[in-house]
């Protein structure tokens, strides 16, 4: 599965830079004594619980969101769902440090029901374009383009529009289009066009004219 990137460990870092809260006896997620379902039960709990200490929260979030990738490939197994209904729960969460790891995780494994989910709470305004744009360009091109050609038909920033003109650019300038990527509107065709990387310059030939 493609990953270009992870946003979470950056707000892991953020909130134990700000003091999350720490108790004395810190459970640790993964727990190597406790079994896989025991450890995936712990961590559940953790982020549906606002009063649970931050740092243990995200790890637990982070725990579940390096399990999503396998629990979507094995769906109908009852614990593969339970993780995909708590990530996809999290999505609302106000706490980034809980949203991160879980939008990060679905959106990298092009889980619509994610990204559409992503997509209604940016335009209810929990989450900026900048970051419903940065968990969307974790998805697979056709799982992820119409989202991103969606947020280019309203008025965006530069860096926004350059981040997600650089996410159409592969797919939709590749030699070979795939057939199942969405139709580009005429608008975003030519701003593909006019924002390509310049063609370098024929070499000088060696030989005098």
């Amino acid at each position: 599965m493609h990953r270009p990137r992870k946003i979470y460990p950056a707000l892991l870092a953020l909130a134990i830079s700000v003091g999350a809260t720490l108790t004395s006896a810190k459970s640790e997620i993964p727990d190597l004594t406790k079994t896989r379902e025991e450890n995936i039960d712990i961590a559940i709990k953790l982020i549906k619980n606002p009063g649970a200490p931050l740092e243990e929260s995200t790890e637990a979030a982070i725990f579940l969101g390096e399990l999503a990738e396998e629990a979507e490939d094995n769906a109908t197994d009852s614990f593969s769902r339970k993780i995909i209904d708590a990530l996809r729960d999290s999505l609302n969460d106000d706490r980034p440090e809980i949203r991160d790891p879980a939008a990060s995780s679905l959106a990298a494994n092009g889980d619509i029901i994610a990204l559409e989910t992503l997509e209604k709470i940016h335009k209810n305004g929990k989450i900026s374009d900048i970051e419903f744009l940065l968990y969307v360009t974790l998805s697979p091109s056709k799982a992820g383009a119409p989202f991103v050609i969606g947020l280019l038909d309203k008025n965006v920033s530069a860096d926004v529009q350059k981040l997600a003109l650089g996410y159409l650019r592969g797919p939709y300038t590749s030699p070979k289009i795939d057939p199942d990527l969405p139709p580009l509107p005429l608008a975003i065709a030519k701003l593909l066009q006019g924002t390509a990387p310049p063609s370098r310059p024929a070499p000088a030939s060696a030989v005098p004219n």
